[in-house]
């Protein structure tokens, strides 16, 4: 399927306008905090000397979450599909630059610091929140009167564990246990902070106010996590329903330009969904990357990543099969990585032995166990599974439920 002229130049000319936009928003993250530093050192009514050292300052944490925000596009960590979006990124940012700026008006232990980094990863990724929410924490310590270096430690540890919580946290998880050890963290990271640096008694309210801020706190960052992630799944789910339905346009076209590359992908899809099923992976990106990585016979070529890459930009792949098809073109037919390019692999190399027999004999009989055993033999002598992560425990299992699969080999005769 061949991609006309003015499809051509959609394509082309978008990674243009996205790096424009990557780089507008580099250039406005350290002016923007550079601003509001100068605005919070006049409200203050500082010298000269402070202001500067609080706008050089301001520009050097705007700087390094400028770094991370490019950082982040070259890895490909982005969650979801932020990659695509720096623009709603750098809205939250001024979001949270003015919630920051609020902050020294309020007192410290009322500080809801880890929603505020929880906000920043939910639009982005987890160093580029980092950089930028402690950079927010730095500027709203240096306007509180009662700001301490040893406060945005401890606040930064604790927005720290709660990003690795909300980081494996996913639709399967019940929030509870990522909002019950982000509370008490933050709490005991308060109680601490009141005892050693505050109040040289235990008091009631060392106990009261931190107890009902950290939960507070807590509450809202899952409540609000939880709604962005939904709507991530929401919006996945039915993107994969359309792209995976065997008569979605590109599976046609390439139906129809090779009829055998795509039986080879629908065959292959189908074991890996079951297969993926039964393990517990991600069964919707394992199918897409079944169906999907020999997508460069459209163009009459091999399936190299920049030459293909376009197909799954242009048709809104969701962001997680992407990251699964880059790495399987790139690496994942001769090494994989991944549980789920591990899987694909395992699953298109059996496909296309079992076919390549029957194409010489549609009569023979064959030993799928057998051949099943080889191929896993095969690939430990040459070394092909020395990367991935699946276990021994996981391709044990996976080479057991292929062997239940012999009903379906025959139908590929």
């Amino acid at each position: 399927m061949k991609r006309n002229g003015r499809q051509k130049r959609k394509s082309e000319a978008e990674p243009k306008t996205l790096a424009a936009s990557y780089t507008a928003v580099s250039l406005l993250l350290p002016l923007l905090a550079a601003a509001a530093a100068a605005a919070a050192s006049y409200y203050r009514q500082e010298g000269r000397d402070a202001v500067l050292r609080g706008v050089a300052l301001a520009l050097l944490l705007g700087a390094a979450a400028a770094y991370a925000l490019w950082s982040g596009r070259m890895s490909h960590s982005f969650e979801g599909d932020n990659e695509a979006h720096p623009w709603r990124f750098f809205v939250i940012y001024v979001l949270c630059l003015a919630a920051a700026l609020g902050l020294p008006f309020v007192p410290l232990l009322w500080w809801p610091v880890p929603l505020l980094f929880v906000l920043l990863f939910l639009f982005s990724e987890t160093v580029l929140a980092l950089c930028a929410g402690g950079g927010l924490l730095l500027l709203a310590l240096q306007s509180a009167p009662e700001g301490e270096p040893v406060y945005f430690f401890l606040m930064f540890s604790v927005s720290l564990c709660t990003l690795l919580l909300y980081r494996h946290t996913d639709a399967k998880t019940r929030f509870v246990f990522a909002m019950l050890p982000q509370a008490l963290t933050h709490l005991t990271a308060l109680i601490v902070y009141e005892l050693l640096f505050v109040h040289a008694v235990a008091v009631p309210r060392v106990f009261s106010v931190p107890l009902l801020s950290s939960f507070l706190t807590a509450l809202v960052t899952g409540v609000i996590a939880r709604a962005w992630l939904m709507r991530g799944v929401r919006k996945n789910a039915e993107r994969y329903l359309d792209i995976n339905d065997p008569e979605f346009s590109l599976l046609q076209a390439m139906r129809t330009k090779d009829k055998r590359v795509y039986d080879l992908a629908i065959h292959t899809a189908h074991l890996t969904e079951r297969l993926a099923e039964a393990l517990e992976y991600r069964t919707q990106a394992a199918k897409t990357c079944a169906l999907y990585h020999r997508i460069g016979c459209l163009d009459d070529v091999e399936s190299e990543w920049p030459d293909v890459a376009h197909y799954y930009t242009d048709f809104e792949f969701p962001q997680e099969g992407m990251q699964l098809l880059r790495e399987y073109i790139r690496q994942g037919a001769e090494h994989p990585e991944s549980r789920e390019a591990t899987l694909v692999w395992l699953c298109d190399t059996l496909v296309q032995r079992v076919k390549a027999l029957y194409e010489k004999d549609k009569d023979a009989t064959a030993d799928y166990d057998g051949m099943i055993d080889n191929m896993l033999q095969e690939a430990s002598r040459n070394g092909t599974l020395s990367v991935s992560r699946m276990t021994m425990q996981e391709l044990a299992r996976s080479a057991e439920l292929l062997k239940q699969e012999k009903l379906y080999y025959d139908f590929l005769r």
